[in-house]
């Protein structure tokens, strides 16, 4: 007969798994007390609130506290193909005249009655077409 003690581990944390979404152009982390965002192994300076957004290429993570523990998310890519992110929609009420890349955080005051009207004046043209062909075929991640 064997005598001695029988210890549960316990993990503080629970089931606390950070997670990263994208909505509007930026990375939005699950909740949590304190956030601490990365890419790739290096911490970004001043990178502390509940969304981030990129402003370059990379892999991005975020370090989440639940006030008990810290736990990292998955890595999540963030690709910019080039030039200035920002909405590029004239007619968008947060247009952004140096954006020369459009980040998907385009809003409009109401959605328009026309489908197909892709830039929103109201009218289908080529430029609707141009604008359908240059993310046909993207990975949509919201």
């Amino acid at each position: 007969m064997q005598t001695g003690t029988i210890r549960k581990i316990k993990d503080s944390c629970g089931i606390f798994n950070p997670s990263i979404s994208v909505n509007n152009g930026a990375l939005v982390s699950s909740e949590g007390s304190a956030y601490w965002w990365f890419n790739g192994n290096s911490e970004i300076s001043g990178a502390n609130a509940m969304n981030y957004t990129p402003s370059m290429a990379g892999l991005y993570s975020v370090h989440v506290s639940n006030g008990e523990c810290v736990r990292a998310s998955g890595e999540i890519p963030w690709i910019i193909l080039g030039g200035v992110p920002g909405c590029t929609y004239a007619v968008a009420t947060n247009y952004n005249p140096m954006a020369t890349l459009d980040d998907g955080s385009c809003t409009f005051e109401t959605a328009s009655s026309c489908p197909g009207d892709l830039d929103g004046n109201g009218i289908i043209t080529v430029v609707d077409l141009i604008e359908f062909l240059n993310v046909f075929g993207t990975i949509c991640l919201d």
